[in-house]
């Protein structure tokens, strides 16, 4: 169960990603600027607590394999 002060974000998960990072924008053209969650190994959401987000965020997922980056989805 998902408490209401949270948000569950789920994807798709990447071919060979080792991470993720979850990106928070107050746009949604961006910049997407802000760090809200990361993850290690190959998961597909995390759950992300918004009580203290503004209230019109929009989010967007970076895979990562090692150091390396991809572009955000």
């Amino acid at each position: 169960v998902i408490p209401p002060s949270s948000l569950l974000i789920e994807w798709d998960p990447i071919a060979n990603a080792t991470r993720y990072k979850v990106w928070r924008s107050l746009s949604p053209a961006g910049p997407f600027d802000t760090v809200v969650g990361t993850t290690i190994g190959a998961v597909n959401g995390i759950q992300i607590f918004v009580a203290n987000e503004p209230p019109n965020a929009y989010y967007l997922i970076q895979a990562f394999n090692g150091d390396c980056g991809g572009p955000l989805l």
